[in-house]
């Protein structure tokens, strides 16, 4: 993650359309749909190593559609 953004509640956005919702021991992360705006369908999710603790900037997961990918 890049630069962020406070939104309401504990959302921080980033300047590349991602998010993380922190609520209390627990983070939720996703991505914006604006970010996806070229995606006709998902061809493939993949998830790095789930489970584990992350550090700040680190990559939890790849979404990709022909050529393109997150």
């Amino acid at each position: 993650m890049k630069t962020e953004t406070k939104g309401p509640k504990d959302i921080y956005f980033t300047t590349d359309h991602e998010w993380i919702d922190f609520r209390g021991s627990i983070a939720y992360t996703g991505i914006c749909g604006f970010k996806l705006l070229g995606f006709k369908e998902l061809h493939e999710v993949t998830f790095h190593e789930p489970g584990v603790f992350r550090k700040k900037g680190e990559v939890i997961a790849s979404i990709r559609y022909n050529d393109y990918q997150v």
